[in-house]
């Protein structure tokens, strides 16, 4: 049974997370930032995991990638590290990957780029995840890239993605209305027992349990 989630970033402002807990949210993915530098840390980003935590909320996070190389994936990962440091992490850690930018890259440095930014999380401790929209992965990212790393894809007003490999996480929409959040959100949904995942192997700050 899939589990409910949204997404939230510093456009999203002051969320009261108690009342998305109350609407039957289980599990928010926080935007940690955006770039190759620690200046560029979501300014919300702090504020939204410990309302989060506080609330008793599951909670992973996310990078938004500009890179258009391996080096360059490689320091906005260095950056991501830097900003989830301390913390813990019952969600993945997603390498989200959609700007325009990186639309012209050839495939092979789209699967250079994210795995070297997912490997740099992963030999960190942590449980790398790739976000993208179902016709970039599809087009752009290579099949080995998304059978070595989990999905969180997103696909707006589809019964399913039209996405034809496994995925954990799907973004549905980009205009739910959740009660605690001003305006629109991103919904998800998750078909994995994530928590679960990260208490047995021991990753994302998480203890091990088994």
């Amino acid at each position: 049974m899939a589990v409910k989630g949204i997404d939230v970033s510093k456009w999203q402002g002051d969320v009261d997370f108690e009342k998305v807990r109350g609407a039957g949210y289980r599990f928010v993915m926080i935007n940690a930032g955006h770039g190759r530098y620690i200046s560029q840390k979501d300014s919300c980003f702090e504020e939204n995991y410990r309302g989060a935590k506080a609330a008793g909320l599951d909670v992973g996070a996310y990078w938004y990638s500009y890179a258009v190389s391996a080096r360059e994936a490689e320091q906005e990962a260095e950056v991501f590290l830097q900003a989830v440091k301390g913390k813990s992490f019952e969600y993945p850690l997603c390498y989200d990957i959609e700007d325009k930018s990186q639309r012209g890259l050839s495939n092979k440095v789209i699967g250079e780029m994210v795995d070297t930014f997912c490997d740099k999380l992963e030999k960190a401790g942590y449980y790398a995840a790739v976000y993208s929209y179902a016709n970039f992965l599809t087009e752009k990212v290579p099949v080995k890239c998304r059978e070595r790393y989990d999905v969180w894809v997103a696909a707006y007003g589809v019964d399913k993605p039209p996405y034809d490999m496994a995925y954990g996480m799907w973004q549905y929409t980009s205009s739910g209305r959740v009660r605690g959040v001003s305006g629109d959100c991103d919904c998800d949904r998750a078909y994995k027992d994530y928590p679960e995942i990260m208490r047995e192997k021991g990753l994302n700050g998480v203890k091990r349990t088994k």
